[in-house]
């Protein structure tokens, strides 16, 4: 399991399956995937035209948050309780060291009062 923000992560699955020959899409939703000895086959939704297809592959990988409808499909245990709090990652570049400097760290919260 990984914790890292979708707005770092999609760029680097993206680039790497890119150029590793695999065939990417945006607006694509998961619905529903089966596994057999060669591999997985999916079944998914283009959101901008509404068609269902569906896409074979090696592997299929759940990167689609902490109530990951793929890991509830394969059958991944989650522990504790799920859904309980609601969060929101906002992404911005600034030179913040003066008021962290005393407390260096990877990751920092920042809570309206």
């Amino acid at each position: 399991m990984n914790d890292l923000p979708q707005t770092f992560m999609e760029p680097i699955l993206f680039k790497t399956a890119a150029s590793r020959g695999a065939q990417t899409r945006m607006s694509i939703e998961y619905l529903s995937h089966t596994q057999d000895n060669d591999g997985v086959t999916t079944t998914v939704r283009d959101r901008l035209s509404g068609r269902e297809f569906e896409i074979r592959s090696k592997y299929l990988v759940g990167a689609d948050g902490a109530n990951s409808k793929v890991a509830a499909d394969a059958g991944l245990p989650f522990g504790g309780k799920m859904g309980i709090g609601g969060s929101m990652n906002i992404v911005f570049k600034a030179d913040l060291s003066k008021y962290v400097a005393y407390r260096p760290s990877v990751l920092y919260w920042v809570i309206q009062p």
